[in-house]
């Protein structure tokens, strides 16, 4: 069908993420954590990595946080001033 099959490794972190997910929800959290204002959403879409993966950051509580897809392109975007606020590392 041309469709990869995932990857063991990707199995895992989608179960951990999954995890992190329901202990959130769990604990009241389902609102973005970053509200940026005039951009945020309210709504948790997705995650923000504090440090990015790919700079070694992982998938730990303390790494990441919920996030609006709407926050999260504003930290892409205005680094200096997301990294003032405690969201890049």
């Amino acid at each position: 069908s041309g469709l990869r099959r995932e990857s063991t490794k990707q199995a895992a972190r989608r179960r951990k993420l999954s995890a992190l997910r329901k202990r959130a929800i769990e604990n009241g959290l389902t609102q973005c954590q970053i509200r940026w204002e005039g951009v945020c959403t309210g709504q948790h879409e997705g995650w923000h990595h504090r440090k990015k993966r790919s700079a070694g950051g992982d998938d730990s509580e303390t790494n990441i946080v919920l996030s609006c897809n709407a926050c999260n392109s504003m930290v892409e975007d205005e680094p200096a001033a997301a990294r003032r606020r405690g969201l890049v590392l």
